[in-house]
């Protein structure tokens, strides 16, 4: 997943519900790899 998409990722979760992650967060791993499964 490229950096764009993490970070627009990173901002729609921090506007919906008020919650800040960061690039290393584990919630954002396992959208990752959700993703890659789709795949």
């Amino acid at each position: 997943m490229s950096n764009d998409k993490l970070d627009a990722l990173i901002e729609r979760i921090a506007s919906e519900h008020g919650i800040v992650l960061s690039q290393d967060d584990p919630v954002l791993m396992m959208h990752t790899l959700n993703e890659v499964l789709l795949e």
